[in-house]
């Protein structure tokens, strides 16, 4: 959450972290997380016999520096030093002695905390408002140990980035994913519900945490990105090969209404306080960016300049991306699926599903055009029974067929309906079958999380 340092002299260094990359190959007898910090019985006095062995690199007598390098503060204690021998350490001595351990966590009359780069004043007030949520509070506390107790030295060590490869852009590390899952799932509800009403400032950083974090992705992680983002593109590639569903025509079809539909999305829907366009009430009613709401939900606050002065357009982007690669498969899908339209002249025409949907005058909400089957509809259809009426003109008032109003709605013959009842036309049967056939090839392909439809 607290990498910034992924330049050096002008470039990209390579590293989300490049501090991190110099303190783990400056010292290791000095810098880093001492495998004793994760055990049991970790205690202050395994933190002296620490700082005891950790090789010295000078004393100060009268104003000079005396040159210990390599010797221990063991042999300070003995009367061992070559350039200052037979004489014991003081209290200064040890003071200035351990001021030259640089672990990741040092051991003072508090606890210095050394792991984050410097960052925004914002950002640097984020970090102990961090510590104190999780350290000073019992509740927050507790569900932090219960999440990381069972992870060992080495996970640790990994995700911590002291092994030079992890802190490279792009190289992914399941531990570290799961540091930040603890603070942006666990941790950050239980800190934030208890900090909340006894220090609103405090508040406000951790509210900036988040954004730090998931900015950091595409800021310092481009390839990463742009790696998910053309790997589904391929998978995509893959799916329309084989013809199953979708075509190669169907998915090059897609592919400019999907960068259409991101971009209507992105630069006007989002911002929208009514209704979102045709294109935009699509993706939303099939969820065919898992999960639209929750992951790119429209909100009245939000506005276009308070975005990009915020910096939100940037940590955005990841999903955008994602979403129109996904939004390409989704296109060719509604493509590849044909309905019948019946038209007022009595002609029946067929039309991609995609074309099916059009924008009611009045509401402005998406409907389907006349003339389509009821069961492609994203919402149960209903009529109100009129007495006298037969089941064949209630059929063909919807276009369904008489055999389809008796099985959805268990009846024999027309006379079991009462006067004013509701009756069923049709409960989305082949809509919710397109939607989760659609969503279990995705699933299949991106292996993302999706609810079916009932």
């Amino acid at each position: 959450m607290f990498s910034n340092s992924p330049f050096k002299e002008k470039e990209l260094n390579g590293y989300l972290s490049y501090r991190t990359h110099i303190w783990q190959n400056t010292d290791k007898n000095r810098s880093g997380i001492p495998e004793f910090f994760l055990q049991d019985e970790n205690s202050f006095e395994r933190y002296v016999d620490f700082a005891l062995k950790v090789p010295m690199y000078f004393i100060i007598k009268d104003g000079e520096y005396i040159d210990c390098a390599g010797e221990s503060f063991n042999d300070f204690i003995s009367g061992k030093l070559k350039n200052y021998p037979n004489k014991k350490p003081t209290i200064q001595d040890w003071e200035n002695h351990i001021s030259t351990i640089f672990t990741e966590l040092r051991l003072k009359k508090y606890l210095e905390i050394r792991s984050a780069d410097s960052c925004s004043s914002a950002g640097i007030c984020s970090i102990p408002a961090f510590w104190t949520g999780l350290l000073y509070d019992e509740n927050s506390l507790d569900q932090a140990l219960e999440y990381v107790k069972n992870w060992n030295y080495k996970d640790i060590y990994n995700a911590y980035g002291i092994v030079e490869k992890v802190t490279k852009k792009g190289v992914d590390n399941n531990v570290l994913g799961q540091v930040k899952s603890l603070f942006e799932r666990e941790f950050y509800g239980v800190e934030q519900t208890d900090s909340r009403e006894d220090s609103p400032r405090m508040t406000a950083f951790l509210n900036g945490i988040q954004k730090v974090s998931a900015m950091s992705a595409l800021a310092v992680n481009i390839p990463s990105d742009l790696k998910n983002r053309y790997g589904q593109i391929v998978q995509n590639m893959i799916e329309s090969a084989g013809g199953e569903f979708i075509t190669p025509k169907d998915l090059a079809q897609a592919r400019l209404w999907a960068a259409t539909s991101m971009l209507e999305w992105s630069s006007k829907s989002v911002y929208t306080k009514g209704v979102p366009a045709l294109s935009s009430q699509i993706i939303e009613m099939f969820d065919s960016a898992f999960k639209f709401k929750d992951d790119f939900g429209r909100s009245v606050s939000r506005n276009m300049g308070k975005d990009m002065m915020n910096g939100e357009w940037m940590y955005n982007i990841r999903k955008n991306l994602e979403m129109e690669a996904a939004l390409q498969l989704f296109g060719a899908f509604l493509n590849g699926q044909k309905v019948e339209q019946k038209l007022s002249n009595g002609k029946t025409i067929t039309v991609n599903y995609k074309d099916a949907w059009q924008i009611n005058k009045d509401t402005g909400i998406a409907e389907l055009k006349p003339g389509i089957d009821p069961a492609w509809n994203n919402r149960t259809i209903t009529h109100d029974f009129q007495k006298g009426q037969t089941l064949e003109q209630i059929a063909a008032m919807y276009g369904v067929t008489v055999d389809e109003l008796k099985q959805r709605n268990k009846i024999v013959n027309v006379l079991e309906f009462e006067d004013g009842q509701e009756i069923i036309i049709a409960k989305s049967e082949k809509f919710k079958q397109f939607r989760n056939r659609f969503q279990g090839v995705s699933h299949k392909l991106y292996n993302k999380y999706c609810n079916k439809v009932s």
